[in-house]
Formats: C-alpha cells, structure tokens, sequence
C-alpha cells in the first residue's frame, strides 16, 4: 500500500511539474515573407530577424536555407544563442536571399517552421 501512494505521488509531481512530454511545439515562427533592406548601417532594432521559439521542452534548433543546414555565424547570429532558434542578419546581402526553416527537436521528435522567404 505504501509502495502505491508513493508511485501515486510521483506521479503527480511528475505532472504538475511543467515538464511536457512528446515532440516541441512551435510558439513562435516567422511569416511566410520577410522582406529586409540592404544596408550596412542597419540599427539592432531594424536587423531582418527570423524568429523561432518552442516549448520549453526543445533541446536544440537548427535552421535550413535551401533545403541545406544553415551555419549560423559571422553576419547571421543567434538572439539568446541556446535559448530560442532566432536568428538574426547583421550586415543583409542579396545571398541571403533564399527558403528559411527552423528545426526544433527533442528525444520525441522535430517540430518545423512553415518555409521563410
């Protein structure tokens, strides 16, 4: 008897901690448009931005251009690097232009973005 409540109780605690099972869910993604300015001088704020957020039980976002794994870096960044898919253009260039999607995953699966142009 004492071996059941207790398996009851974890149970519980197990769902009502916040913890979610299963595939992330995607909260935020970007529209199917994103249309950017070539410019140099672009402020933080006016940086072309692609945003990609998912529940909280996401453990890792990947971004593909073209089909091809995106490599984040120099003139593309990540906004909260580790905490959400954003990314973000610093310096926009015509060889940017392309088909954007981000990939969340977890151990139960991949949730994707509808594609960016």
């Amino acid at each position: 008897m004492v071996t059941l409540l207790a398996l009851a109780f974890a149970v519980w605690e197990l769902a009502n901690a916040g913890t979610s099972f299963g595939p992330p869910k995607l909260l935020v993604q970007p529209p199917e448009e994103v249309w950017f300015q070539l410019d140099d001088n672009l402020s933080l704020h006016a940086r072309p931005t692609l945003k990609c957020q998912a529940s909280e039980n996401a453990e890792s976002f990947a971004w593909f251009k073209n089909g091809r794994p995106l490599e984040v870096g120099g003139d593309i960044e990540w906004v909260r690097a580790g905490q959400s898919g954003t990314i973000q253009f610093v310096r926009p260039r015509r060889h940017h232009e392309g088909y954007y999607q981000c990939f969340v995953s977890n151990i139960f699966g991949t949730a994707v973005s509808n594609k960016v142009l």
